[in-house]
């Protein structure tokens, strides 16, 4: 969750963490899904998420890179 990320990263002993969000963009109104980018912006580790809508990511704009899976082959959005 994120609050484990959080705990972790105050943690010094703890190295980055990792954050994998499934299809968790399709499921929020545009507010949240705000506030989850920004909290997941804030994590000083990694997160991947994913989705079949790029427009639900346009909140992220330049600080975030995107990637498409298509046909078994993954490129650079």
């Amino acid at each position: 969750t994120l609050a484990q990320a959080r705990a972790l990263a105050s943690d010094p002993g703890a190295g980055p963490s990792l954050i994998l969000v499934d299809e968790a963009a399709a499921h929020l109104d545009s507010v949240r899904r705000a506030a989850l980018f920004e909290e997941l912006l804030a994590n000083p580790g990694q997160a991947w998420l994913t989705g079949t809508d790029e427009n639900l990511f346009e909140a992220f704009g330049n600080r975030a890179q995107m990637f498409e899976v298509r046909d078994g082959a993954v490129r650079g959005a």
